[in-house]
């Protein structure tokens, strides 16, 4: 099927199988109001179409050369943009593959190998957790940090009504803790991600590529706790000092 960011999601559903699925998993609506383009549903629930539209059009997931990255003191809008472009886009679409993958496995594979069940529970919880996590800070709280370089912070976004960026920074890392639990508990599940000597190549390439998003997944908590958000603590700090 041939569709564009402004074909509607009903229509999507309808003559795209993996379509409502996938929806399912990012969180776009395509229950109500199913005549809103794909455009406009993405845009509700803080998604990019373009980035959709590759994940609706089943495009893998590839290995990324070798990257050199930012520094640490590179200016917190290029940090803030490539968590979103290396982590939150990479780790979205590696999630859809994993729960499409790992359903598929419990269909086949749960009368011999019953582990499965809770790993695809841990997975969707995963992305249940953290799909929606991504697009707030995408659309508050990192727009909000890129704010801080230019000396006066953005009072038209959310942040600063809670007081200072400490506050949400709570929840946020409070959220990067579950994640890190659930992280934990596959690593459990999966006997650290070493899969059953009786697994099909199927099931041991699924194993391969969910160690690989974790440790993905590990790095992109890292940077932002220890690296993007302790400057933009300091950096709202100096800003609201004033001018020295």
């Amino acid at each position: 099927m041939t569709f564009t960011a402004e074909t509607s999601v009903e229509e999507l559903v309808v003559t795209l199988p993996a379509a409502a699925g996938v929806f399912e998993i990012l969180g776009i609506d395509y229950c109500c109001r199913q005549e809103r383009s794909l455009q406009k549903a993405c845009a509700a629930s803080g998604l990019d179409s373009k980035e959709v539209i590759d994940i609706l059009r089943g495009e893998p997931v590839v290995a990324e050369p070798a990257r050199p990255r930012l520094a640490a003191d590179s200016p917190l809008s290029e940090l803030a943009a490539e968590i979103v472009r290396h982590h939150h886009r990479r780790a979205r679409k590696r999630l859809v593959a994993l729960i499409q993958t790992v359903r598929t496995l419990c269909s086949a594979h749960a009368a011999r190998l019953p582990e499965i069940w809770k790993i695809r529970d841990q997975i969707e919880k995963l992305a249940r957790d953290l799909i929606p996590h991504m697009a707030r800070e995408e659309r508050y709280l990192f727009t909000y940090i890129a704010s801080l370089e230019h000396g006066v912070p953005d009072t038209e976004i959310v942040v600063p009504l809670f007081g200072t960026i400490e506050f949400p920074l709570q929840s946020v890392r409070h959220d990067h803790a579950d994640d890190l639990a659930t992280i934990n508990g596959l690593r459990e599940s999966t006997r650290n991600f070493v899969s059953p000597e009786e697994a099909c190549p199927r099931f041991r390439a699924f194993y391969t590529d969910l160690s690989d998003f974790t440790m993905e997944l590990q790095e992109h908590i890292h940077v932002e706790n220890n690296v993007l958000f302790p400057r933009a603590v300091e950096m709202e700090k100096r800003a609201a000092s004033g001018p020295r």
